[in-house]
């Protein structure tokens, strides 16, 4: 990343957004910061001025088309260019099991976690276009193995994987490079942060509750690595996609879990 650069992160207020949106800053880009919760994109808005970059925010719902156009036209008009797109906005499902899942519930995390990227992704490529750009997605390993989510969730995952690889491919005569992460256990709000997006649409039946323990009370000595990690990790893989360090990588899928998918 340089100075003149600058990339949008959506989902940018808290958790793994803030921590990418906070590292591509350190690396000299300005950030358009995109958030449901205006408070916290805000901070997270002030926390890359207190770091020397600069950083606009954009309060909103990504599952929106109109968010994703302000939030690219204001990348071009403030800073000039829009040269990296984070596609991290998303919303948990506690686990819910096919059978737990109501139709509220399964339209709400495909809208945020699929259709958002969708959006965003259809925005930034036309800026992009002639330029060149990156575009990396947050997946996880949810959408390459089941038991890291519900049944929405894993197939919002799963289907932000078959995105990458097909936009990749369109994109690459375009310069546009377009990867994606898929993180294991990474210590975050995301429970939280989703239960309060969905509301009363939060899943609390007796199977979901099952399967949320399940999930949360798996060793960490099933990991090969032996712990969790900080958002901070998924922020310097995703910045390298990023970078030019990256020029000869697209399409690919990059897991950040501790070496726990490779051992099951």
């Amino acid at each position: 990343m340089s100075a003149k650069q600058a990339a949008i992160v959506t989902g940018a207020g808290s958790g793994m957004g803030r921590a990418i949106a906070l590292e591509l800053a350190r690396r000299g880009a300005a950030i358009v910061v995109v958030d449901y919760d205006g408070e916290s994109a805000a901070q997270t808005g002030k926390l890359i001025g207190e770091g020397g970059a600069r950083a606009v925010t954009v309060t909103g719902d990504v599952s929106d088309p109109a968010v994703a156009s302000e939030a690219v036209e204001l990348a071009q008009r403030t800073f000039g260019s829009l040269d990296v797109l984070v596609n991290n906005a998303g919303i948990f499902d506690s686990n819910a099991p096919l059978l737990e899942t109501t139709d509220a519930l399964w339209q709400r995390v495909l809208a945020v976690n699929v259709t958002g990227n969708f959006n965003f992704t259809k925005a930034a490529v036309p800026a992009m276009s002639g330029q060149g750009g990156a575009i990396v997605n947050l997946s996880s390993i949810a959408g390459l193995a089941a038991g890291g989510g519900g049944a929405a969730y894993a197939t919002s995952k799963a289907a932000i994987i078959g995105l990458t690889r097909q936009v990749a491919a369109e994109v690459g005569p375009l310069g546009i490079r377009v990867n994606a992460v898929a993180p294991g256990l990474i210590f975050t709000n995301l429970f939280a942060s989703s239960a309060r997006v969905l509301g009363p649409d939060t899943p609390d039946g007796p199977l979901t509750r099952r399967a949320h323990e399940r999930m949360t009370s798996i060793p960490l000595e099933r990991i090969p690595l032996g712990r969790g990690a900080g958002p901070e990790e998924v922020a310097t893989a995703v910045a390298f996609l990023a970078s030019a360090d990256a020029s000869y990588i697209t399409g690919q899928v990059l897991v950040i879990d501790g070496g726990g998918l490779a051992s099951i």
